[in-house]
């Protein structure tokens, strides 16, 4: 499980603004799925799309989770940097866009 109640990370969003960093992540999740390519409308009921031929040499498939939502910050940020206030803590989420790209080995990275 993630470790809670620790000093945050020196890494950081250097924006404190939920509504935003909510907004750069829905923008850098759309940036990343045009990257990697075209999505083989193989949608998994849960609204994960998936890409079965990436644009990255190698890999077999790529999966985006889409953009990181309001609820889910909300409960990460309080359980993990709770301590440091609710404006304090947003910028230490660092997935606020989320793919996923699978090799068939390590060899392959």
């Amino acid at each position: 499980g993630k470790a809670t109640c620790k000093q945050p990370d020196p890494i950081r969003q250097p924006d404190s603004d939920l509504q935003r960093l909510l907004e750069a992540g829905v923008m850098a999740q759309r940036y990343l799925e045009m990257k990697i390519g075209k999505s083989d409308g193989s949608g998994h009921p849960d609204g994960r799309k998936r890409f079965s031929q990436p644009s990255l040499t190698g890999a077999l498939f790529a999966v985006s989770e889409g953009p990181k939502v309001e609820e889910e910050v909300e409960v990460e940020s309080f359980v993990r940097y709770g301590q440091l206030g609710r404006t304090g803590r947003f910028q230490h989420i660092l997935d606020y866009a989320r793919l996923t790209v699978v090799f068939p080995d390590a060899a392959s990275l």
